[in-house]
């Protein structure tokens, strides 16, 4: 089976971590942009399910749409169309089979324990226990077939003569996910990666940066340490080890940030 798509893999880390999704969704907002008007499905893992305490607006926000949302333009925010459904629920339906654009983000991973289920049901041994090689391997192809059914909800679905129906498609996975198992599940595809990133900042680092750029965005040309220390909620020690650190100096020559000694 061939699949004429463009299957684009973003490779980041734990999508719950604040400072990593912040730029997740502002990455998949960049990627929306380029298309506004045409209608997007994402899939990922459910929404809190623990956000019961709170209002309708607060769990709306909260929502992988919501962050998505909130991460883009007013104006397209306001008027794109969006799709979710979470990982589960991504199988058996044709409600999406007209839509061209799907945002993957993370891989759906049955735990340990789902996965010696599945083994021992597989084989009709309750009672053995899996091999670590067969464990890796049940994860590799578990997460081929949950990906496969995903994004065969959307136009990909769509097949004429053999040839499935054209699809561009954004991965946000591990770096520990190997770049062939996208290969093997669609073989015939169009690959490349689409962004790569870097390791995230720790909370200080990223207080730090945020307070810079925000001061950079204003048209602040200097500000001292000691009202560094106090916005971004560091000591000097703290501040002096981060302007010292090879990484973090690169990220403030990317933002166009110098740091001067007087």
């Amino acid at each position: 089976m061939e699949l004429p798509s463009c299957l684009m893999c973003a490779f980041t880390g734990r999508l719950r971590n604040p400072d990593i999704n912040r730029s997740i969704f502002r990455n998949i907002a960049k990627a929306i942009e380029a298309k506004p008007t045409e209608e997007w499905l994402i899939i990922a893992g459910m929404d809190d399910p623990y956000a019961i305490h709170k209002d309708e607006e607060e769990r709306e926000k909260a929502s992988t749409l919501g962050l998505i949302r909130q991460s883009l333009p007013e104006e397209i925010a306001a008027t794109v169309k969006l799709s979710f459904v979470h990982w589960g629920r991504h199988m058996a339906t044709n409600a999406y089979s007209h839509i061209k654009n799907v945002i993957v983000i993370g891989a759906w991973d049955y735990g340990n324990k789902g996965r010696d289920a599945l083994a021992a049901a597989s084989i009709g041994n309750l009672a053995m226990t899996m091999p670590e090689d067969a464990s890796k391997d049940l994860i590799a192809t578990e997460y081929k077939h949950n990906l496969l059914q995903g994004l065969m909800r959307s136009n990909a679905r769509n097949a004429s003569e053999g040839v499935c129906g054209e699809c561009d498609t954004y991965v946000i996975v591990s770096t520990n996910t190997p770049i062939t198992v996208f290969k093997e599940t669609f073989p015939g595809c169009n690959l490349s990666v689409w962004i790569e990133e870097p390791r995230p900042l720790g909370q200080g680092k990223q207080r730090l940066l945020d307070a810079l750029i925000a001061w950079s965005a204003k048209g602040v040309e200097s500000v001292r340490k000691a009202t560094v220390v106090l916005e971004a909620g560091i000591d000097t020690n703290s501040l002096s080890k981060m302007l010292n650190n090879k990484d973090f100096k690169d990220c403030l020559d990317a933002k166009g940030i110098r740091v001067r000694t007087r």
